[in-house]
């Protein structure tokens, strides 16, 4: 994670050396997880 001024979002997400589309679950449950702790 990297602290970024800017309102653009640039994550990927992979699961099993694949791209996820649109993040995919992984992604979101990460987002979730760092909301709770902030």
């Amino acid at each position: 994670m990297q602290y970024n001024e800017s309102f653009i979002d640039n994550t990927l997400s992979f699961a099993n050396c694949i791209r996820t589309a649109d993040g995919g679950t992984h992604l979101v449950a990460c987002r979730l997880f760092v909301q709770q702790l902030l």
